[in-house]
């Protein structure tokens, strides 16, 4: 047996990692938590044809079976089950900045102009600020970066015109990096996971949402 680890790293917010071990065989059967639900938009029309993708690639040998959120591991315990070898591939949101600070810093508003950007700007950053590499680096798998869609502010009953009507308002945010920038901006972050936040603008957990379009 040997051990060969692959991982992609998300700017803005996301993190796609990846460690798996294969056998001689090159057969590879691969496990991949997803932190969405099976029938979300970017499991239907993005990771489910990626998946398909691969294996028509790799003639078979490469096969990628996706599970939803929390299905084998708790979202923050991703990084670990990744390095113990429990799931071989998952998307991680970033880590706050008080952990993570170099790496918190693709996630800065502003800072880039769209998934495209988002994706060259991480990778030049870990190609140029030592601080940032040794943050990845330290999880023992090297990193390959991506950008979601851009993140908007999605409201209920009161419309968002500029950051100062978030003051006093409650914010959903399913990544913890961004509860930061919520707070710097007048709003109470309100933590949600992705798949839930939806739900929970329609149940009055917060009055807007902080996200990637589309979530």
């Amino acid at each position: 047996m040997y051990k060969r680890i692959f991982a992609a790293a998300a700017s803005l917010s996301f993190l796609l990692a990846t460690g798996y071990n294969a056998a001689a065989s090159e057969q590879f059967d691969l496990k991949f938590q997803s932190t969405y639900a099976s029938n979300q938009i970017q499991t239907t029309q993005v990771l489910n044809p990626w998946t398909e993708k691969v294996k028509e690639l790799s003639g078979g040998s490469i096969v990628i079976n996706t599970f939803p959120m929390n299905a084998i591991v708790k979202i923050d315990e991703a990084h670990h089950a990744l390095q113990e070898g429990l799931i071989d591939l998952t998307i991680m949101g970033s880590p706050a900045p008080k952990e993570a600070p170099y790496m918190f810093m693709a996630a800065l508003p502003g800072a880039v102009k769209g998934p495209r950007h988002g994706s060259l700007y991480s990778k030049k950053l870990y190609e140029t600020v030592p601080e940032f590499k040794n943050e990845i680096d330290r999880y023992g798998v090297p990193f390959g970066f991506y950008s979601p869609a851009n993140t908007v502010i999605v409201s209920v009953n009161t419309p968002i015109r500029s950051l100062a009507d978030l003051k006093g308002k409650r914010v959903l945010v399913p990544l913890a990096a961004d509860s930061k920038m919520i707070e710097a901006w007048g709003g109470i972050p309100v933590m949600i996971t992705p798949p839930d936040a939806y739900v929970g603008l329609q149940r009055g957990m917060g009055e807007c949402m902080f996200t990637p379009i589309p979530m």
